[in-house]
């Protein structure tokens, strides 16, 4: 549908040209032609750029808006032009009518019929005051016989076209679930891999030694904290964060990070800059203390602040709040 209409538009633009260059036109010609065919362009945009199933009220009245526009700036070409006929510009004239069709087909008839009962009352105002003397053309009103029957048409088989608009915001729905749980499996594999890292070595080297070690214990440790993180807080599980809590409990510091979900209330972008905020400040104090207590924490929804780092070190107790893009300190 968009390589035709795009092919239409295309079409028109050269006709307009050629008929201008055929009949040598004024310079209100161009204006009127080049200035309609933008506004037009803009209307089947605003028309076709919703999905099937989402396209509401405002786009089409946008789209029949930028319509009357055109029609308008057409008239007053014509009136500027000086023509004693108008059929040069029928093509523009006939172009509404086509994205009011495009409408109808949109499940969108009844603004489509007040944009094409405006259009024609706009004509009927503008057209006479032109001082051109064939300002109407049986076109016009065969384009409206047009757009009834393919009122009448999309009203018979407004159940397929409402099948199709629900069928496709299906396929829509089922493919974003499909690109999540692929992007779920990539995490969870990419997660068994880390661990399998870590433990594989460990028990090949217990293996080897036939013995275990304090070291290997404190190790298994560590790991066995690691996996606890990942699973009580997701949104920590980043490299950096990873790296800095390992070495910060391999000090003996008492680290614990907790996710209770409160970053999917906000959006995506801002989820991003609090945990881009909470990581830095997390693994620099992590990095600075040999010994104490460490909470990293995300809020239950609804809370403020979303998320928070909270040190306890030598008798101090420090807490750092993060919210909506801002930081906050607090010492007790």
């Amino acid at each position: 549908m968009v390589v035709v209409l795009a092919g239409y538009l295309v079409a028109l633009g050269i006709l307009m040209a050629v008929r201008g260059a055929v009949e040598p036109r004024g310079f209100a010609y161009w204006v009127g032609a080049g200035c309609g065919l933008a506004l037009y362009t803009a209307a089947f945009a605003v028309t076709l750029s919703p999905p099937p199933g989402r396209f509401g009220r405002s786009p089409a009245l946008v789209a029949i808006g930028l319509t009357l526009v055109a029609q308008a700036v057409v008239w007053v070409a014509v009136a500027a032009d000086g023509v004693t006929d108008a059929h040069a510009y029928l093509p523009m004239f006939v172009t509404a009518f086509v994205l009011e069709t495009l409408l109808v087909f949109r499940s969108r008839a009844v603004i489509a019929w007040v944009g094409a009962l405006s259009g024609i009352a706009l004509g009927l105002v503008l057209g006479a005051v032109t001082g051109a003397t064939h300002w109407w053309s049986t076109v016009q009103t065969t384009t409206a016989v047009l757009l009834a029957a393919a009122t009448a048409a999309t009203a018979m088989l407004s159940p397929l076209f409402r099948e199709l608009d629900a069928l496709a915001a299906r396929h829509e729905r089922a493919s974003d679930e499909e690109g999540a749980g692929k992007a779920a499996l990539l995490a969870r594999e990419e997660r068994i891999a880390r661990i399998d890292g870590r433990v594989r070595p460990l028990l090949e080297n217990v293996l080897d030694a036939d013995q275990v070690t304090g070291a290997d214990v404190r190790t298994a440790r560590l790991i066995e904290a690691l996996l606890r993180d990942g699973i009580r807080a997701p949104s920590f599980d980043t490299s950096e964060v990873r790296r800095a809590v390992w070495r910060a409990r391999d000090r003996g510091v008492s680290v614990t990070l907790l996710d209770d979900g409160g970053l999917s209330e906000v959006t995506v972008d801002e989820a991003a800059v609090i945990l881009a905020q909470v990581s830095t400040v997390l693994c620099a104090e992590l990095d600075a203390l040999s010994e104490g207590e460490v909470v990293a924490r995300v809020a239950p929804p609804g809370r403020c602040p979303v998320a928070s780092v909270t040190v306890a070190h030598g008798g101090t107790r420090r807490r750092v709040e993060f919210s909506g893009g801002r930081t906050r300190v607090v010492e007790s």
